[in-house]
């Protein structure tokens, strides 16, 4: 994470990425009767060939959500101490282990597939825009500190995969 300035700018992107689109939905909706106002009916995914797969994809997305705030709370609970609003602890310990055993950035994972299901909850492509702007990594800016890089370069090999396991 850049230091600073910088790094505040950073973490208010990725904040705005993951959870503007929910904002947007749980708080502009009420507020507006329930009537989604029309700039927003623009970017509405088309209408599903029956009910029961557009109930059935906003119920997924719905259960979806749910898993992936049980992934991010078991990825929480690893990073312990290490997680910072901005940038890295004075400290930085490396952690491998829980879902960063098998990806090296499994809460992009959570954000980019928490759009996803918020895209189907909502039945409405404003979401994917939030993945859009989440997706940003910072990895080149772990490996330049001195004080976990080397640690980082071995971790790297042990888990090769940045994101999506076996792809990426």
């Amino acid at each position: 994470m850049p230091p600073g300035k910088q790094g505040e700018l950073v973490t208010v992107a990725h904040t705005i990425g993951l959870f503007a689109p929910a904002l947007i939905f749980l708080v502009g909706l009420p507020m507006n009767k329930f009537v989604m106002p029309n700039w927003l009916q623009r970017y509405s995914i088309p209408p599903a060939p029956s009910p029961e797969i557009y109930y059935g994809a906003r119920v997924a997305g719905y259960i979806g959500s749910l898993g992936i705030g049980i992934t991010m709370d078991w990825g929480m609970r690893h990073l312990s101490s290490q997680w910072h609003i901005v940038g890295l602890r004075e400290r930085p310990k490396l952690v491998n282990t829980g879902p960063f055993a098998y990806i090296r950035h499994p809460m992009y994972l959570c954000g980019m597939l928490l759009d996803l299901f918020a895209a189907a909850m909502y039945w409405n492509w404003m979401p994917l825009a939030g993945a859009a702007l989440a997706i940003t990594s910072f990895e080149e800016v772990i490996l330049k500190n001195k004080k976990i890089g080397e640690a980082y370069k071995r971790y790297q090999k042990d888990v090769p995969y940045r994101v999506i396991p076996y792809i990426w």
